[in-house]
């Protein structure tokens, strides 16, 4: 898993987006309107990416085997939200850097 750790405006959803472009992987999206700021950012970067998938794909399409995840930091937990019933009262973040 690769982890792209910057400060906001400092270009991981670009990076994500070229990301998505070359390996073909969708990136979650969690609502229709994300969706579709996602496909205009990568429009006017230049890069064709698979449709960006929201709760509702997820929950749909089982095929769906891998994503990206962009604002971990508020996508996760909503995921788990969404599908468990759970919500998350607490998160850790480290702050090392990660590699693949």
């Amino acid at each position: 898993m690769k982890i792209f750790r910057m400060k906001r405006g400092e270009g991981k959803t670009s990076h994500l987006i070229e990301e998505s472009a070359n390996s073909s992987i969708p990136i979650f999206a969690i609502d229709d309107h994300r969706r579709r700021i996602l496909m205009e950012k990568a429009n006017v970067m230049g890069y064709k990416i698979p449709s960006p998938v929201t709760f509702d794909d997820l929950a749909a399409d089982k095929t769906i085997e891998k994503i990206i995840v962009d604002d971990a930091e508020y996508t996760l937990p909503a995921i788990i939200e969404y599908f468990l019933g759970i919500h998350i009262a607490a998160e850790a973040f480290s702050t090392n850097t990660l590699e693949d």
